[in-house]
């Protein structure tokens, strides 16, 4: 008994060393959203960097959630959240729950900076297509079916 009670007290202390680097992921995801609207590439690099690090480390609990799993009795991943409710606070479980909800947060704010650069990337696309002479719904060809020219190729043609 006293050796599950140690394996047990190690798989807690594993399941908090993996929330808290779950959780400083959900802080870079932060930084990493006020460089991208705030335009500052070099901080988007920075996170990037660090944020790949993070990822790789965390790719690696999902052995350790199936252990979390194993002592809490649970069969499938489904089950988990519904076995966490009705837990009583042991250490496993409260691990397994603070990890689970880091995971959860990390998991909204990649979306939101998904979503982020894909706005940046509609607008840069908008941009560039101006810049073109491109107008939004406008066709290659004038009504003499002769290829439109934008500036940007008057200008390469007189470079």
């Amino acid at each position: 008994m006293a050796e599950a009670a140690t394996s047990e007290g190690e798989l807690a202390a594993r399941l908090a060393r993996g929330a808290e680097r779950a959780e400083h992921l959900v802080a870079l995801l932060g930084e990493e959203h006020d460089a991208l609207v705030t335009g500052r590439p070099e901080a988007i690099d920075a996170a990037t960097r660090t944020k790949e690090t993070l990822v790789a480390e965390l790719e690696r609990l999902g052995a350790l959630l199936a252990e979390a799993m194993r002592v809490l009795g649970v069969e499938a991943p489904d089950d988990l959240h519904k076995r966490l409710e009705r837990s009583p606070a042991s250490p496993v479980a409260t691990g397994v729950s603070r990890l689970l909800d880091a995971l959860a947060q990390c998991r909204q704010a990649n979306a939101r900076n998904g979503a982020a650069v894909r706005q940046l990337a509609r607008h840069n696309h908008h941009l560039l297509s101006l810049l073109r002479g491109e107008t939004p719904g406008a066709t290659l060809y004038d009504n003499d079916g002769r290829a439109r020219t934008g500036p940007l190729t008057r200008y390469a043609a007189s470079a």
